[in-house]
């Protein structure tokens, strides 16, 4: 009898052990935001020893603890590397909460936090929190060199959206004169994971290209909404510039100046062979 009591003991034991578990989700956060990692243990009666956080981060690859609390709350950091001045314990361990905060979360925090409950009698029971961080893209809409009136296809204007993680989705509003561009698209990948993208703009330079009003739309998930971002087409002249009086010298240098501008009587010099008429 006695024998077939402990037996039913320790099955009750073993039932309740099993339902013991740690509960906790990935995370997902922007960089330089703040990101509270939480976690509990749950379906046990038992003493509670100790909550104690590891990581294995981008910063460093190898899994270790850095942080031990109490069961009265007292909170010890060890080895924080990185995370000093930035973690904070904001769970309960009469709940058995054993929750963090981080602020100001970088790059390198990106990688796998592990809460781990230590309990008496049974032991140690864990949960692993993926923590993905998201960068959002520096954008710019440029051109390398002044673009000059001609007949040849040239890059009219180039929109980088840089050091993105994931990558950023980039693309152009043309509006009517769609037809007369085209798009080329390339990307970098970066050795801390994040992307850049350069989308460049290709058309031919002609007076009807001056002035027109394109827009470089960037889309990306660390962005709340999607982004746009004008800007205006600029073909310039190629002249001479030469003295009032003057041979022509094949050692004469070129300016670039706006389709828009008007040559000044006073100027000290003329402007030969303009703009031609594309």
């Amino acid at each position: 009898m006695l024998r077939k009591l402990c037996c039913v003991i320790l099955l009750i034991i073993q039932r309740d052990t099993e339902s013991t578990q740690v509960i906790g989700g990935s995370r997902t956060v922007v960089q330089g935001e703040d990101v509270d990692l939480s976690c509990r243990l749950i379906e046990t009666d038992e003493e509670l020893e100790q909550i104690t956080w590891q990581k294995s981060t981008q910063e460093e690859k190898q899994n270790h603890n850095f942080m031990l609390i109490s069961p009265n709350g007292v909170t010890n950091f060890i080895a924080l590397n990185g995370l000093k001045g930035r973690v904070q314990f904001i769970g309960n361990p009469s709940e058995n909460l054993g929750s963090i905060r981080i602020t100001a979360v970088r790059l390198l925090d990106e990688g796998t936090f592990t809460c781990i409950f230590s309990i008496f009698p049974s032991g140690t029971y864990n949960v692993e929190i993926p923590l993905t961080v998201l960068v959002p893209p520096v954008v710019s809409v440029t051109v390398d060199v002044p673009i000059v009136v001609g007949e040849n296809e040239v890059v009219l204007a180039t929109c980088v959206a840089a050091g993105a993680k994931p990558q950023a989705e980039v693309r152009w509003n043309t509006g009517a004169f769609s037809s007369l561009l085209r798009t080329v698209t390339n990307s970098t990948q970066h050795v801390n994971g994040t992307t850049t993208v350069l989308s460049h703009l290709l058309g031919v330079p002609t007076r009807a290209a001056n002035q027109q009003q394109v827009q470089c739309v960037v889309n990306q998930s660390a962005l709340t909404t999607e982004r746009s971002y004008n800007y205006t087409i600029n073909i310039h002249c190629k002249c001479l510039l030469l003295p009032l009086s003057y041979t022509i010298d094949r050692h004469c240098k070129y300016i670039l100046l706006p389709l828009s501008y008007t040559i000044n009587i006073h100027c000290k010099y003329i402007l030969h062979y303009c703009c031609p008429t594309l």
